[in-house]
């Protein structure tokens, strides 16, 4: 080569000057060590005493007309080029890169597979299984939850550009011993597992450990933590339902727990949510004590109070009976001569007879036969003829006639064939079931009474609108309608339970915690402060249980906010969120088969 274009040229240097490749004319200057230019002057003006002076070499010219300007700097440029790897730089990278593939073919297939052929170490192995999986894994290996491709060199380049990961989409084996929740907007998809959970990092990482940039990986709103950016709770929230317990706060603590007359009954100061309230039980709801604890001293009597009328003699035009049919089995009740028939009783029939037996209760003449064919089958058979009825109504008759007695059946019915009121035995101050001079009756003997409750589930069920009128309001049999409301969605049903909310989808908030740190009492109202404008009663005068007014304001971030923050709590997102609750849970009892499972997480 001609010294013009190796003047620059430097063994160690991995790049030459992009216009020696182009023109065969390389600048003086050359590249720099990193491949960018090194220069667009034509020369490098030296000082000499006072004055600049142009060194541009023989080989481009000689000195310029035109000399350096008066701060030293060459006045002519030219543009940059772009430096290119040299003959040198670009062999030994070939030679690095075929070297590599090499050992990389030994490493798959050289002496089974490994270049060190110890049991126990691969270069092929990822890594140690986290505790959970190693104890539960058939045998197998890898390929428990692996696609193998070690058959031949094919298999092996191919798996460079495959996904080869247990959730893969063609075929996800976690899910053959997990269950994943498939509910409306779960954010597990059954073919991203591994986004989340990463297994080979050794025995004792929690396959639960996540980073909040993998949540914000997939969530469109972005922020910094809960107290920096968090989008705000829905409105309203959390009370997303009408409790199920007709239960007014704001009067229980503004009016009847200040109310001189209940004063003896009333919790004492600072214990207002813990009389009721069960904090030992805390979890996500804080349970309500029993009925006994916290309301029986006030509303014990209410139960006792009004009894269920489950049949009532109506009024007869003409007597439908002739005693003579009855005079063997009723012998014990006294029948005195009619000149002329007047019915004993002036009364319609009952809602729930007319349910029953099928009739129009302002129909006499529609009314007779079926009261009088029930009146005559229970002096034959006791209760057993109500019971078939209360069966063709789908109605469990076991628990709804428990304790009804068929000597009691038979003696009323007696003297209502004989048009005389029933004198029966005095009434027992216990509840259960009597009957009195024109009907049968049930009076519920505690709270939680099963027949009370069968006979107003029973209701519910049959969607009878004079029933519903007549037992599923406050005032109604046992007063339970008072405390436990009435919901109608897909169907009727009444509130037995004081929590009936579901688990939130993903969401978790533990409540003793949070009692710890403030502790019970009135702390409860740290968060949950009572809105004294709402009448809570007004919220089940109708049955849509998402139709109401909650009594209690909204929790808003800026209450969290005031602990969860960076200087004092948690604010990632797993301390609030959580994937695998509920129906999603991956608890050993949603296993698909019997396996020994250490829970480690």
């Amino acid at each position: 080569m001609s010294a013009p274009e190796n003047s620059y040229n430097r063994p160690s240097y991995p790049h030459i000057c992009g216009r020696a490749k182009l023109w065969g004319k390389p600048c003086p200057l050359g590249p720099n060590v990193d491949g960018s230019c090194g220069g667009v002057q034509e020369c490098k003006p030296t000082r000499s005493g006072d004055r600049w002076k142009c060194c541009r070499p023989r080989s481009q010219g000689g000195a310029c007309a035109n000399g350096p300007l008066p701060d030293g700097t060459c006045a002519n440029t030219q543009p940059p080029c772009r430096p290119s790897a040299s003959v040198r730089i670009t062999r030994f990278r070939l030679v690095a890169a075929a070297a590599f593939l090499t050992v990389a073919l030994l490493f798959a297939f050289g002496s089974g597979g490994n270049i060190v052929s110890s049991d126990d170490f691969s270069f092929k192995n990822a890594g140690p299984l986290r505790t959970g999986h190693a104890e539960s894994m058939s045998g197998k290996g890898c390929v428990d939850c692996h696609e193998p491709h070690e058959k031949n060199a094919s298999m092996f380049l191919a798996a460079i550009t495959k996904n080869s990961a247990p959730d893969s989409a063609e075929n996800n084996k976690c899910l053959d011993c997990h269950v994943i929740g498939t509910s409306a907007g779960d954010p597990h998809k059954v073919e991203t597992c591994v986004s989340c959970h990463k297994e080979h990092a050794g025995l004792k990482s929690p396959v639960t450990s996540m980073t909040d940039a993998q949540c914000h990986s997939c969530h469109k709103v972005k922020f910094a933590s809960f107290s920096e950016g968090h989008p705000a709770f829905k409105k309203g929230y959390p009370y997303d339902l009408r409790t199920s317990l007709n239960f007014d706060h704001n009067r229980h603590l503004s009016i009847h727990f200040v109310d001189a007359r209940y004063k003896d009954k009333a919790p004492s100061e600072g214990e207002t949510c813990i009389s009721c309230h069960d904090t030992t039980k805390a979890e996500r709801n804080v349970p309500i004590k029993s009925f006994e604890a916290s309301c029986a001293a006030c509303h014990n009597d209410k139960i006792k109070s009004t009894a269920l009328t489950v049949f009532e003699l109506p009024e007869f035009e003409k007597n439908p009976f002739d005693f003579k049919d009855f005079e063997e089995v009723c012998r014990s009740v006294n029948v005195e001569a009619e000149d002329e028939f007047e019915s004993v009783s002036t009364e319609q029939p009952n809602p729930i007879s007319a349910m029953l037996f099928d009739f129009d209760p302002e129909e006499i003449g529609e009314y007779s036969g079926p009261i009088a064919e029930f009146l005559k089958q229970s002096i034959d058979n006791g209760p057993s003829f109500l019971g078939d009825k209360i069966k063709d109504l789908d109605g469990n008759s076991f628990d709804m006639l428990n304790g009804l007695s068929a000597e009691m059946l038979m003696q009323a019915a007696c003297s209502w064939v004989t048009n005389q009121e029933y004198e029966g035995p005095e009434i027992s101050e216990n509840g259960g079931w009597f009957a009195d001079e024109l009907s049968i009756k049930y009076r519920a003997r505690k709270h939680g009474d099963p027949v009370m409750k069968a006979w107003l589930d029973f209701a519910a069920d049959q969607e009878n609108d004079p029933v519903s009128e007549s037992l599923l309001v406050s005032d109604g049999p046992g007063g339970c309608i008072s405390c436990h409301g009435v919901s109608e969605t897909d169907a009727v049903r009444i509130g037995w339970k004081s929590v009936t909310r579901p688990a939130a989808p993903n969401f978790k908030y533990p409540h003793k915690p949070h009692l710890n740190v403030l502790g019970p009492g009135t702390q409860c109202q740290t968060c949950h402060v009572i809105d004294k404008s709402v009448d809570t009663r007004k919220n089940f005068e109708q049955l849509d249980p998402e139709v109401f007014k909650a009594g209690f304001k909204q929790i808003s971030i800026e209450t969290c906010s005031q602990c969860h923050n960076k200087q004092r709590v948690d604010v990632g997102c797993r301390g609030c969120h959580s994937f695998h609750g509920g129906e999603n849970s991956f608890a050993k009892s949603q296993f698909k088969h019997e396996t020994k499972v250490k829970k480690d997480y």
